[in-house]
């Protein structure tokens, strides 16, 4: 009891000093304004003084109870003194209910969404507890040398005198009254002037801004933009009619050129795109990529071309392997046409996703929000980076075609003649020979069937339309098959084990992805959520809001019972997500402007800027956990490279090689088929001493090459023939050092 006093205590008492401080700032202000935002001004502006006072306070070691005591206590007598004068406060404009009612929810999401960071400790930037604990031990400045914790940035020395007296929660209580004030300043100010979309724009804008950072003289600041834009209202008035006559000539244009308009939506979405995948483009081989490349110049062609027919093979992903082997064919060991080629197909995975969204819509605006949502995902950041992310890559682009085809058959009103079996076969079997996640698209195909074309009818005439649906059941059947007689070619970690609690664990951990949580979804919100999104879809009757959720329950599920990956294995459930999203957030824009109109084409526009505003936003915010160096290895095997061709050794056609050591794992082929890729020969034989299986070979072999790894360095300890028992002393003088 007493620990929430002291919460209380602390918090109350920080705000009503911030307040205090901002009422007497604002004393000889001749600015009308209302009681409501005479106190969130004086709250903002306030904060921002009390932060350079606290740091004044810290700068002379003075941060102590008893001085934010006695100092807050006299201002928040001279606050209350001066407010109790009579207001010369107005009222606003009276709102429609549909505008009061969009305004709580705007309210209450912003203050949900950013109580969800303020309460997980790794999503404070600048004012976690340790920070704060350690300025309040030393009651100031004096003797630390750490400059992140002496510097005034972000919320830290405003939420000092909280911490000071109710610890952590008295903290987060202010930081979470503080953006509170700034949300609900911007609302108000688009109740005063009338335009309710603007002052909701401005909350997003808020909420937007804290995701990069939070800073109190910022909040001051706004404050003070308001009290100008308050004061100066007829200019700001006349500036933004100017601005709309500008705004309506250009939405003239538009509606004139809308093929003009869609150019310059497609050209920002590809600039995002190009712009946050740009990284990956630095990265080199990864032990996957070496080891795929490795298995591609291994086997014959035609092995590639018979694993790819069900049954006949085993699931190899053989057209991911034959396009390693081509690529490997015309450019080598050279990184960047491998991600140039991983790039296009992630580029026409965004237009697929755009026409896909418009042929369940018929909605250009919603497939332009679509792609925009999805066209770029930073915990997917293995997509960009890692060449063996081709798989997933692949299989998504011709899953989205073979969907796409048969979209198009249905909405032209034809059933599939023999042209079109073969047509949606082929595609059918190449997103399968590229990754198992494609098995899903005969269960997604029987919910299109029956969300969009009725229930089933057992009719002769009826049943023909099912005939495509059938066939690539079969081949899914027989690509599955295999896996029951033991021909599977997967690794353990893709065998599954079908329990509930496997399933809930990865859908928990890939929607903590999906939502950029640094923990995993928690199980009750997860289901919640999925709850709502159906009732949603139900409730509004939207036949792509229903299609949309289908999807994104179904083509998880080849990944939701074997071990955990990325994000990267949701690639393809990440386009139902962002149809979805596009289609609701549509849907809910057209129920707040019914008529088609000059302002709904201005404020589409705004709605697409300020969509992509926030993404991008979100994705940058991501940059610290993703796009990391040496991820997957790839700075090792370039190390290695490197210092293999400063060496520059010369290994005949079937010459022996020996590695006393090397900077690979011993459970990895990286090394062998590295040299075999480096030399184009697969004839070369390689040992490794830390590898137990080839201790039997080594101890009677003589070897043509022996090479070591000193100190990250690699290191040629003999070029010419050394028998069996010069190896063995090698050996031994390598184990003594």
């Amino acid at each position: 009891m007493r620990a929430v006093v002291y919460t209380l205590f602390g918090a109350s008492f920080t705000i009503a000093t911030a307040w205090a401080l901002g009422a007497l700032l604002l004393k000889r202000v001749t600015v009308s304004l209302s009681r409501l935002e005479a106190w969130l001004i004086a709250v903002a502006t306030g904060s921002a003084c009390l932060s350079a006072i606290v740091f004044g306070l810290c700068t002379a070691n003075l941060a102590r109870k008893g001085v934010y005591l006695g100092f807050g206590l006299l201002m928040i007598a001279m606050g209350v003194r001066y407010s109790s004068r009579p207001s010369r406060g107005e009222g606003f404009p009276t709102l429609r209910p549909a505008w009061r009612g969009l305004f709580v929810a705007v309210f209450l999401a912003g203050m949900a969404m950013y109580f969800r960071n303020v309460v997980a400790a790794e999503l404070m930037p600048a004012a976690t507890p340790d920070r704060l604990s350690v300025l309040d031990r030393q009651h100031g400045f004096k003797g630390l040398t750490d400059l992140s914790v002496q510097l005034p940035e972000g919320l830290g020395l405003l939420l000092l005198p909280a911490f000071a007296f109710g610890r952590h929660p008295a903290a987060v209580l202010v930081d979470f009254a503080f953006f509170g004030s700034l949300l609900l300043l911007m609302l108000c100010y688009g109740r005063r002037i009338g335009r309710p979309l603007a002052g909701v724009g401005g909350a997003i804008l808020i909420y937007a801004s804290t995701m990069i950072g939070r800073n109190t003289f910022a909040g001051g600041l706004v404050a003070v933009l308001y009290l100008l834009l308050v004061r100066y209202h007829d200019r700001v008035s006349a500036a933004l009619l100017a601005a709309k006559g500008m705004a309506s000539a250009c939405i003239v244009y538009g509606t004139e050129h809308s093929h003009l308009v869609r150019a310059i939506g497609g050209i920002t979405i590809a600039a995002m795109f190009l712009w946050f995948a740009r990284p990956g483009l630095a990265y080199y081989f990864d032990t996957d990529d070496i080891a795929n490349l490795g298995i591609a110049g291994s086997q014959p062609l035609h092995k590639f071309l018979l694993d790819s027919v069900p049954i006949l093979g085993s699931p190899s992903r053989a057209f991911g392997l034959m396009i390693y082997r081509g690529l490997y064919a015309l450019v080598g060991l050279h990184p960047l046409p491998y991600h140039l080629f991983s790039l296009a197909l992630l580029a026409t995975n965004i237009y697929l996703l755009y026409r896909l969204a418009f042929a369940l819509t018929e909605s250009k605006t919603t497939a332009m929000l679509a792609a925009l949502l999805g066209c770029f995902h930073s915990r997917m950041e293995s997509l960009y980076t890692s060449i063996a992310n081709l798989f997933d890559i692949g299989s998504c682009t011709f899953f989205l075609l073979a969907l796409l085809y048969y979209l198009r058959l249905r909405n032209d009103g034809r059933h599939a003649g023999l042209m079109d079996h073969l047509i949606l076969v082929a595609l059918y079997l190449s997103a399968l020979n590229f990754k198992e996640m494609a098995a899903t698209l005969p269960v997604v195909l029987v919910c299109y069937e029956l969300i969009y074309w009725g229930r089933l009818r057992f009719q002769v005439s009826e049943l023909r339309r099912w005939i495509p649906i059938g066939t690539l059941a079969v081949i899914t059947g027989a690509y599955l098959l295999r896996d029951l007689v033991g021909k599977s070619g997967l690794t353990e970690a893709y065998h599954p084990q079908y329990s509930l609690q496997r399933f809930l664990e990865t859908w928990q951990v890939y929607m903590g992805y999906l939502f950029y949580l640094l923990v995993p979804f928690p199980l009750t919100p997860m289901l919640m959520l999925c709850a709502l999104l159906l009732a949603v879809a139900l409730l509004m009757r939207s036949r792509p809001l229903i299609f949309c959720w289908c999807f994104l329950m179904i083509t998880p599920l080849p990944v939701s019972f074997i071990e955990l990956r990325g994000l990267n294995v949701w690639y393809i459930p990440f386009a139902g997500w962002a149809i979805y999203a596009a289609a609701l957030i549509q849907t809910l824009f057209h129920k707040l402007l019914p008529s088609p109109s000059k302002f709904r084409a201005f404020a589409t526009a705004v709605l697409f800027l300020t969509l992509g505003a926030l993404v991008a936003v979100a994705h940058n915010r991501q940059r610290a956990y993703t796009f990391s160096g040496n991820a997957g290895s790839d700075q090792t095997i370039k190390q290695f490279v490197t210092q293999f061709a400063v060496l520059d050794p010369h290994l005949p056609p079937g010459s022996r090689t020996l590695f006393l050591n090397d900077p690979f794992a011993a459970n990895t082929w990286t090394p062998v088929f590295l040299l075999r890729l480096y030399f184009r020969d697969p004839s070369l034989e390689i040992q490794r001493v830390k590898i137990r299986g080839d201790q039997d070979v080594i101890a009677v072999s003589s070897y043509d090459f022996v090479f070591d790894y000193r100190g990250d360095q690699l290191v040629l300890v003999s070029s010419h023939r050394v028998s069996p028992q010069e190896v063995r002393v090698l050996i031994d003088n390598h184990l003594t050092q």
